[in-house]
């Protein structure tokens, strides 16, 4: 594992929190290498005591070209939302990735990736309103993995300050053992990552997260465990340190057709569990 796949563990195939949350997704490549993907998810939450329901439709094209230019997005998501585009180009220049990020009313960000073994160095700048860049490199040599982030937004004269965060991670990996050290927000906020595969089909993983808050740290911690019971069938689970669990299950019916669901609930019980159901065509 990896930083951002351990990472992964914890946030993919669970339930977001705040209710119940259905989604279906199905994507198809059409005429001339254009894939579209259409998403529709119905959540279902409670405010102030009263169900809450949101249904969200959106529409995304993906195409590519040889020359290296590629339509990543471009997403429609209903009348009153942005349309999304990005884009990337490669090949122009040596073992760089350009991109484009931006919608039509308030984004405009390019991006830039540049990689040469064993380091990666990637950019971003706000075209659109030139009030904030961020830059980062990551390498590695053997067993170890370091990175570090700079990250600076103008301000908003007297209302805002500008602000400046400097974000740097750590990680080893030997064999099944993997251990990782996040630090963020100038080092007021720290998460520490570890996992070990037990064997091909069962990992466990944990997670501590330590934020700063006025003069002490707020403190959580999840614990989680995936197993890979056939090839076809995933199962998850995780427990967090103030008594949330979540389970899911993850089922490739076809080729072309994966269904998730899972749940989530106090420990001990509270209420109804919040339930979820994902389907992915395509």
């Amino acid at each position: 594992m990896t930083t951002s796949t351990t990472t992964d563990v914890f946030k993919k195939d669970f339930l977001a929190a705040g209710g119940n949350a259905f989604e279906l997704e199905v994507s198809n490549p059409t005429y001339s290498d254009v894939t579209l993907t259409s998403n529709t998810t119905l959540k279902k939450f409670t405010v102030s005591e009263k169900e809450k329901e949101q249904l969200t439709s959106s529409l995304s094209a993906k195409w590519s070209h040889s020359s290296g230019f590629t339509f990543d997005k471009i997403k429609f998501s209903g009348l009153g939302s942005p349309i999304v585009v990005e884009n990337s180009l490669s090949g122009v220049v040596p073992d760089t990735k350009l991109e484009f990020q931006g919608d039509d009313s308030s984004k405009a960000d390019l991006l830039a990736t540049y990689k040469i073994k064993p380091v990666t160095v990637k950019g971003k700048f706000d075209l659109l309103n030139q009030k904030s860049f961020e830059v980062g490199a990551v390498g590695g040599s053997g067993a170890v993995t370091a990175g570090a982030i700079l990250n600076w937004t103008a301000g908003e004269g007297d209302k805002k300050p500008a602000s400046t965060d400097l974000g740097v991670t750590v990680a080893y990996k030997t064999g099944p053992v993997f251990a990782g050290v996040i630090a963020t927000k100038l080092f007021k906020n720290f998460e520490v990552l570890a996992s070990y595969a037990v064997n091909k089909d069962i990992s466990v993983a944990s997670q501590v997260k330590a934020d700063k808050k006025d003069s002490s740290y707020a403190v959580k911690f999840t614990g989680a465990a995936t197993y890979q019971c056939n090839p076809k069938t995933l199962l998850k689970a995780k427990l967090t340190s103030d008594g949330v669990l979540g389970l899911s299950v993850k089922q490739s019916l076809d080729k072309k057709l994966v269904v998730s669901a899972w749940a989530e609930t106090a420990v001990p019980l509270k209420g109804a569990p919040g339930v979820g159901i994902k389907a992915v065509i395509g």
